[in-house]
Formats: C-alpha cells, sequence, structure tokens
C-alpha cells in the first residue's frame, strides 16, 4: 500500500499544537516498520506547505515537516504526471471541480501513476474517478 499526503494532512502533521489525532495516526501507520504503508509526498505539497511556514516563521512545523521529509518518499512532477494532470483537466466539469489547482492535479496524477491513495480532506479531490482518495481517518490499516 501507497499513500502520497494531500498538503492539507503535511499541514496538520506538522502543526505544533492541533491535530494530535491525525499525528497520532501518522505515528501508528509509521511504528508498524516494515508492514507500514510507503509514504509518498508531491515536492509540489512541500514546496506550498513550506513556502507558508517560512512566511510565518513556523519553527517547530518546519522542524516536523523535515522529520516527515526523512521517512517519506518524495516524488517529482514528471512529464507523464503533468500529461495526465493536463487531461484530466481537460475532462473536468462542474463547480465542484473549478477550485481544483493545477497542482492538485498533478498530486492526483503522481497518485495515479504510483497506485497510491492520497490522503486528503478535500472533497472535490476525494470525488474524482480513476484515484483512491480518503480522509485519514478514513485509511485503515490492522492496528
Amino acid at each position: 500500500m501507497k499513500l502520497l499526503l494531500d498538503t492539507n494532512v503535511l499541514a496538520r502533521l506538522c502543526h505544533p499544537k492541533a491535530h494530535r489525532d491525525v499525528q497520532g495516526w501518522f505515528r501508528e501507520l509509521l511504528e508498524r516498520g516494515d508492514d507500514a504503508p510507503e509514504v509518498l509526498v508531491s515536492v509540489l505539497a512541500d514546496y506550498e506547505l513550506r513556502r507558508s511556514l517560512l512566511a510565518r516563521n513556523a519553527t517547530a512545523s518546519l522542524e516536523q515537516l523535515d522529520r516527515i521529509a526523512a521517512a517519506a518518499r518524495y516524488l517529482p512532477v514528471t512529464p507523464e504526471a503533468a500529461r495526465l494532470a493536463a487531461e484530466r483537466r481537460a475532462k473536468l466539469q462542474g463547480p465542484a471541480f473549478a477550485r481544483l489547482s493545477d497542482a492538485d492535479l498533478i498530486m492526483v496524477a503522481q497518485a495515479e501513476l504510483e497506485q497510491a491513495t492520497v490522503v486528503t480532506s478535500d472533497a472535490a479531490i476525494q470525488s474524482l474517478t480513476n484515484v483512491t482518495a480518503k480522509d485519514w481517518d478514513a485509511v485503515t490499516f490492522d492496528r
């Protein structure tokens, strides 16, 4: 199993005081050792979060992001992911999908290419076809 962390979940994991439930879930996931799902992070999610944290001088959150980076495999933006994202954008219709950014669609394409589940609280991403996307608390593993 592979899990691609979206920016909104990554931000919760890096918060120094809130979101202990998400952080506990992630800690349990990592404690599974060799049985843990592979954790993936798009360079786009890292950029989006890191840019925000740097602007606020959120040192503790930046340090946590670096710790997560050490436990995850980072996915670069590849031509295949960019092409797949462009194809997805061309097919999307409706107001629910209008707010999806190019970065969102590239991350979804990265997950699809990796056959990974996108861990996100974004309902628009969760409703896309051809990709598995769930909020963190819907991702199950034997505890």
